[in-house]
């Protein structure tokens, strides 16, 4: 990710991104908008300017996604989630044929070993705001992908999950 990203502009100028994502094929924008400078306070030109720089990202090759201030400041969860969203898509259909499924194991592991500590379908939940079946779910294609066991002695619920040593990258 790369804040305030410099590109050539459609006039043979410069001009600036929020945000880039670059990965392999895959350009993102991401662009955050407030709403006095995007809607009140500009003009006609400006305007008009604006949405035709973002057809010529388009037209570039570039993916684009708009958040609002507001949305970033008071939800949070739903623009990280929306974004989630858009990269386990996007990596559909790649080279890799990474699936949604196995892009968001990859983001349980990495919180995984980033914690140090045992997970919890809880800590699923918070991390990727999913339902505690769908958590439970990936945990266990996780489970009998070798990729993570059961911390406890219980053989029937499995309430925590350690990483497998012996577990080979996603």
């Amino acid at each position: 990710m790369y804040p305030g990203y410099e590109i050539a502009d459609f006039r043979d100028g410069v001009r600036y991104l929020d945000f880039a994502y670059l990965k392999a094929d895959l350009r993102l924008v991401i662009e955050i908008d407030g709403f006095r400078t995007h809607s009140t306070e500009i003009t006609r030109g400006e305007f008009s300017d604006s949405l035709m720089r973002q057809n010529h990202l388009i037209l570039d090759g570039w993916k684009l996604l708009r958040f609002s201030y507001d949305d970033i400041k008071e939800k949070p969860h739903i623009c990280q989630h929306l974004l989630q969203q858009f990269l386990g898509r996007s990596l559909i259909g790649r080279k890799e044929e990474v699936s949604a499924e196995i892009f968001l194991q990859q983001e349980i592991l990495k919180y995984a070993v980033e914690s140090h500590a045992q997970i919890r379908p809880s800590d699923v939940i918070q991390l990727l705001r999913i339902k505690k079946r769908d958590a439970q779910r990936l945990l266990h294609g996780m489970v009998m992908r070798q990729l993570l066991l059961p911390a406890g002695k219980g053989t029937k619920r499995i309430r925590s999950y350690k990483i497998n040593p012996e577990h080979q990258p996603i």
